[in-house]
């Protein structure tokens, strides 16, 4: 998989992805592989990152997205 590490939109449904915008194109999700949160300097408590990571199949190939703080990121992208 390609690293991409640029926002996205992404719409849920029971806090599950359902749909991914990326460059003005739609990937509707038809279902996810895996979910897993990595959390990084849980030991200090100002520099404390937690990200929820998905690897979804979609209509259009797969795709890693992550949650942290909000904002939607994708990750990589099936070559």
């Amino acid at each position: 998989m390609r690293r991409v590490f640029v926002p996205v939109e992404v719409q849920c449904r029971n806090d599950v992805p359902k749909r991914v915008r990326w460059n003005g194109t739609d990937y509707r999700v038809e279902a996810m592989a895996e979910c897993w949160v990595v959390e990084s300097r849980w030991w200090n408590a100002s520099a404390f990152s937690r990200r929820v990571y998905y690897r979804l199949y979609t209509d259009r190939g797969v795709l890693e997205v992550f949650r942290s703080d909000g904002r939607w990121i994708l990750a990589r992208v099936a070559d």
